[in-house]
């Protein structure tokens, strides 16, 4: 059979802040990125995939998810660098 794998799991999560832009103008909705972890559990590239949000969120997102930590994927055991796509959820509170 061939070796396991296993998917990178998100450690620990930073939460992008809301721009005072984005806040005042309502903007709320959801940012995909695929995020390039390395063997380590870093995050070593963000991109951003289809239409962000604008108002600077997407840059808050982008800069939020660079400060996240993996637990590894791995193949056969082996700790392997990997991408997957996130998804960023900016939701305003009442």
């Amino acid at each position: 059979p061939p070796p396991e794998k296993k998917e990178a799991r998100r450690q620990r999560v930073v939460e992008p802040k809301y721009t005072r832009d984005a806040e005042r103008n309502g903007v709320e909705g959801k940012i995909v990125l695929l995020v390039t972890i390395d063997e380590t559990g870093k995050v070593v590239a963000v991109k951003l995939i289809g239409r962000g949000l604008g108002y600077g969120l997407d840059e808050a997102a982008l800069q939020a998810v660079r400060k996240w930590r993996y637990s590894p994927a791995t193949l056969g055991g082996a700790p392997i660098r990997t991408t997957k796509r996130e998804t960023v959820e900016f939701v305003l509170e009442d």
